[in-house]
């Protein structure tokens, strides 16, 4: 078994994902700037008043005057000492930037951060997310001539060049099946993937994919449209110019993608 680093000390992913933790709690949001902003006027003018106090207490106080006037501006600095204002927003950031980090959310700066409390729509991306990120198909509808095994193997030859994840669960579903060997594979970017085996010209991919091929479409179009509307995605397999199967995938739902969308709903965060 052989083991190929990519990466190592400050360029793995764990080190980037440390250094945006630490860059994060180390900025400043909108808030904690004005709280300096108000620090900086705040602190002299508490100095004066303190100075101002205690130089009355020494004048116009009772015996012992040093004493008195130690202690009132001792208590006026420590009254009015803005420590809690300057302290209270950095530990806030610093614990809610840790906190997110152990639930696997990453704040790339504290704006986001104090941010966050005012969203109404989250977008979240589907494959791996929201799903198992694991595609299966859960259904192969043939046309013509060609029979649901028969549709399975050719479309599984084409798949075995290619490295999205549709092509996994279409390799799956194949299973210890024998495919042919494909001769001049493409992939069409957005599109799907083409090629020969078998003395046949084989095309893969989305209903564009056979529309720009002029490949007919219509005959099939109920079913396209019936699969899509269950969530599935339609992997159109067309034999020497001709549509003759749709391959149904769809990626699961995690268990719990369901309860986290309700409990958004209920905050009136749309989704």
């Amino acid at each position: 078994m052989l083991f190929r680093a990519s990466a190592v000390g400050s360029h793995t992913t764990l080190s980037r994902i440390i250094r945006m933790v630490r860059q994060a709690q180390s900025s400043k949001p909108e808030i904690g700037q004005l709280a300096d902003k108000i620090s900086a006027v705040f602190v002299p003018v508490v100095v004066v008043i303190a100075l101002v106090s205690a130089a009355i207490w020494y004048f116009f106080g009772p015996a012992p005057q040093i004493v008195y006037t130690l202690v009132i501006a001792t208590t006026v600095l420590i009254i009015a000492c803005p420590c809690a204002l300057g302290l209270a927003t950095p530990m806030s950031i610093i614990s809610g930037v840790g906190r997110a980090a152990e639930f696997g959310v990453l704040v790339r700066d504290a704006d986001a951060l104090q941010r966050a409390s005012t969203l109404d729509t989250v977008v979240f991306d589907k494959t791996g997310t929201l799903t198992e990120g694991k595609p299966q198909v859960v259904a192969v509808k043939t046309f013509a001539d060609v029979d649901e095994a028969q549709a399975l193997r050719l479309a599984a030859a084409l798949e075995q060049g290619s490295s999205h994840p549709l092509a996994r669960a279409i390799l799956d579903k194949a299973g210890d099946m024998q495919l042919p060997q494909v001769n001049g594979f493409r992939t069409l970017r957005g599109l799907g993937v083409s090629g020969e085996a078998e003395g046949h010209a084989l095309l893969l991919g989305n209903q564009a994919l056979l529309n720009e091929q002029q490949v007919g479409t219509k005959a099939i179009e109920a079913e396209i449209t019936a699969q899509a509307s269950q969530g599935a995605t339609p992997v159109l397999l067309a034999v020497d110019g001709k549509a003759v199967a749709l391959l149904a995938v769809r990626d699961p739902l995690r268990s719990d993608s369901v309860a986290a969308l309700q409990r958004l709903h209920k905050r009136d965060i749309v989704w």
